[in-house]
């Protein structure tokens, strides 16, 4: 009796061809280049798809937008740097572009915090190394 979902062992390991099978055999090299195919021509290299490398930029791009600011309100969480117009320039630019001046900022909310923190250690390093394993992919 066949069970209704066992794996079939032939799609996680398809035969092997037999090796008469396979492409015929190739006249040896006379020396001159080793880097030509027997037909004569250069082998051509293959080229990483422009869907890929798109995915990678966006996901570098996403990795640096998560990482960065919400690292930054972590290290304020903590009382390490300010946010505010007279603060450096990350406390300027998340006091003018990301609170639009609102003050409501000084007070830390726990939930806020713990978002923030898995932004800065779980999420941002996913989508940058993801990024760079998409982007060091080759077909």
């Amino acid at each position: 009796m066949e069970r209704p979902f066992a794996f079939r062992t032939t799609l996680l390991y398809p035969p092997r061809c037999h090796p008469s099978s396979r492409s015929p055999k190739v006249a040896k090299s006379t020396g001159k280049d080793s880097s030509i195919n027997p037909q004569g021509r250069p082998p051509q290299k293959a080229r990483r798809p422009l869907w890929l490398s798109i995915l990678a930029g966006f996901s570098l791009l996403l990795g640096l937008i998560t990482t960065l600011p919400q690292f930054y309100w972590v290290l304020f969480a903590l009382h390490l740097v300010t946010i505010g117009p007279n603060s450096n320039l990350l406390g300027q630019i998340w006091y003018s572009y990301i609170l639009h001046g609102d003050n409501r900022y000084l007070n830390v909310h726990p939930g806020v915090l713990a978002g923030a923190i898995e932004d800065a250690f779980l999420l941002g390093p996913l989508y940058l190394t993801t990024g760079v394993g998409l982007w060091l992919r080759r077909p």
